[in-house]
């Protein structure tokens, strides 16, 4: 019962210390970095090689204090590998194929306040991506992408000025030159962690 009691109080403590923080006080821009994980789902089999990360700029949109708009650039390293033939040795020859793509993206978002310290941010984002690709097989090449994303933005508040992220984003993309438009999708799923400054 002590136990539960101590932990009650250390509970309550913690809650207080956030509701300090005024919400009519809060900044409207913000930088934001985030970095995460990348499950891909693409008809190229390719997969996580590298850390996704992001920088992004948000800023209030005119007369409002709950949509926000978003600029955002980010870097995707992907890889795949693959047989490069002599298919009697065993084990065969591999080389590896690897992805660069750089999404750019315009996001409108929707913040919902569930506390003084805690943010619920529903967000959909339109753009495009260029990719560059090496492969041991073909030509390296360019391709550039349509891009749609959704997503959901946890937002912790620790500071006046401060916050963690914790985003989940689905990227949606479209290659510009393949001809079965909206059916070979490429989809890429990032859960990320990052911080916001707010001014």
């Amino acid at each position: 019962m002590a136990k539960l009691t101590k932990l009650l109080l250390i509970l309550i403590i913690f809650f207080l210390s956030f509701s300090s923080f005024s919400s009519t006080d809060k900044k409207k821009d913000s930088f934001i970095f985030k970095s995460g994980y990348i499950f891909p789902f693409t008809k190229s089999n390719l997969k996580f090689w590298l850390p996704h990360f992001a920088f992004a700029y948000r800023y209030n949109a005119p007369k409002s204090d709950k949509w926000f708009f978003e600029l955002e650039i980010g870097y995707i390293p992907l890889k795949k590998d693959i047989t490069t033939g002599n298919y009697g040795v065993y084990p065969e020859p591999t080389e590896t194929a690897r992805f660069h793509g750089i999404p750019l993206s315009f996001n409108i978002l929707r913040q919902i306040e569930l506390a003084s310290w805690f943010e619920l941010n529903p967000k959909l984002g339109l753009g495009f991506m260029t990719s560059y690709s090496t492969n041991p097989t073909k030509e390296n090449g360019f391709s550039v992408f349509f891009l749609l994303k959704p997503g959901l933005e946890l937002s912790f508040r620790v500071s006046e000025s401060w916050y963690i992220l914790l985003d989940n984003t689905f990227l949606i993309a479209q290659d510009v030159k393949d001809d079965n438009l909206f059916k070979n999708k490429n989809l890429y799923y990032i859960p990320s962690l990052g911080a916001r400054y707010s001014f």
